[in-house]
Order: C-alpha cells, then structure tokens, then sequence
C-alpha cells in the first residue's frame, strides 16, 4: 500500500515517524459459499506480531491497519502479506468454491482509493484423506490414502465417495507424513503394542499418498496403522464430529487409521473382511473385527 504525490510517484517521507496516518481497509469479495460461516484473514505487521482478523459477513472483511506499519525500510509504503481461509467444520463439508477479491477499499484521513481486482481467483477445497483396509496375502502390504475434496457439483474430476473427489493438485506442501508419525499397533488405541511391521517406502504424487509396508513376524494376523501427524489435522473430517488428535492416548475415532489382515493363517479364514468402497462414505470402524462399516 503506497502513498504517491500529485505525479504519481511514491512519496520519500510518508512513515510513522513523519506523514503516515492510519488506514482503514475494507476487501470485497465475490462468489463465496453462502453455508460459510467465517473467513479469516492473517497477516504480520511490521513489528512481527501476527494479526488474526475474521468476518462474519462473507462479502466484505473489514480491518485497520496502524501507520506504524509504513516504515523507513519501505519508505513511503507498507508491505503486508496476507493468507486467507474459510471457517472448517471438522463434521460439515462445504463445496469447493472460487475466493475472489473484487475489490479493495483503502482510507484514511487524507485519502480514499479503490482498485478493482478482477484479475485472478483461488480454489477454495474442504478435503479429507480416505484409506481403505487392506487384506493382503504374504508379508507386503501397498496402501493408497487418496486425498479427497468435497463438491456436489460435476469437479471433471475422478469421484471416490459419493460427492468426494481425488484432489490431484495435493502434494507433500499441502500435508504429507513421515516416517516418524506413522505407528503401527496391535488395536486401535494409539497407546496400543507396537506390532514388527516396518515402513518401506513413503511417497506422495497426484493426491495419493503412497505406503509400502512388510510384516517381520508371521504370527501377525492384524495391524492397525495410525497415521499420527500434526500435517493432516486440515484434512481430518469425522461425521461424528470427533476431535482431531494424534497423541499417544488418541485413538482411531480421532486421527486417520487402516488396517491390514494378513490372509495366510488358517485361523483367521472365516473372518470377513473390507473391500472396494466404491460410491460411498467409510468413516466408522468396528472395534471388534477391523472391518470399516460402509453406509
């Protein structure tokens, strides 16, 4: 935000310790969900103090910002950087949306300005992580947690769950998981017995989280692996609106989990087990058996 003189220049003096005034700034917005709730603006000022700003009404966010922000290092103007996002109810998915700034509003005492900004927009996604259960004969197990956005709407993209959409522009910026937040134990407490099942081979590609696991005892049956990270607390969607939670006393109802049965066991042969999910929504499992209730 700059202060220029009568020939469009920006001014030399205009800072907190010479000219600068308070600003007022006020950003409409367009196209937004109207089952959105809050938006939040963040951003630091030049102090270093993060500065946390919220609207409840979705068309415009209105806020001040202190002169003290127009500096000698950028004499003459103030430099802020914002990040946006939407109100996420953990249990209340919302379509994915367009966020666009059509225009911003700057005042203070002396001035007042406005610029239409028409010139670009930012896909807004409510997502989640889906993994399914495996069943898996011999000691390796290659699990897919694909990464899901909801839409009601046709998204051109390919549907997993009813409504729910492979996200193929995630990668390991937007929420990954590393070796050391993935557990694997013996129930579906996170506080469980480790189980002699080691991690492979992590990557992450096109919304698919990719695991390659091989059990080291063959007297395991089952596992259940807890995917503990602080990364996908932004992907986390329970329809029971369960916490999210990946300390050690959490459990499955909290934080993403999967579980694999080994097959080659004549003990286990009449154990039912998971299959394909297509077309609908897994987010529930059964305590007892390891099978995930589909409805």
């Amino acid at each position: 935000i700059s202060s220029l003189n009568s020939k469009g220049d920006v001014t030399l003096n205009y800072n907190s310790n010479c000219y600068a005034k308070d600003i007022f700034v006020k950003i409409k917005l367009s196209n937004i969900d109207d089952n959105l709730t809050k938006l939040y603006l963040r951003y630091k000022d030049a102090n270093g103090s993060d500065v946390l700003l919220q609207s409840n009404e979705n068309n415009y966010i209105e806020f001040n910002i202190s002169k003290d922000n127009f500096t000698t290092d950028h004499n003459g103007s103030a430099l802020l950087k914002f990040k946006i996002n939407f109100d996420r109810n953990a249990s209340k998915p919302i379509n994915l949306f367009d966020f666009n700034i059509s225009e911003f509003n700057v005042s203070s005492e002396d001035v007042n300005k406005s610029e239409a900004m028409l010139n670009g927009k930012a896909n807004m996604y409510y997502g989640m992580i889906f993994c399914e259960d495996l069943s898996v004969s011999g000691d390796e197990a290659n699990e897919i947690c694909k990464v899901l956005f909801y839409d009601e709407k046709n998204s051109h993209q390919k549907e997993i769950l009813y409504n729910w959409w492979q996200n193929t522009l995630h990668s390991a910026n937007d929420g990954n998981i590393t070796n050391d937040e993935i557990k694997i134990k013996d129930g579906y407490d996170a506080n469980s017995t480790d189980v002699n099942i080691s991690i492979e081979d992590i990557s992450i590609d096109n919304g698919e989280i990719r695991l390659t696991l091989k059990r080291n005892d063959k007297n395991i049956n089952f596992a259940v692996v807890h995917l503990l990270s602080k990364n996908l607390r932004w992907l986390w969607y329970s329809i029971f609106d369960e916490t999210y939670d990946y300390n050690v006393n959490s459990s499955c109802k909290n934080h993403y989990c999967f579980t694999i049965t080994f097959k080659n066991n004549s003990s286990i042969s009449k154990t039912v087990f998971s299959g394909e999910a297509n077309g609908t929504e897994s987010n529930v499992t059964d305590v007892k058996t390891g099978v995930k209730i589909f409805r």
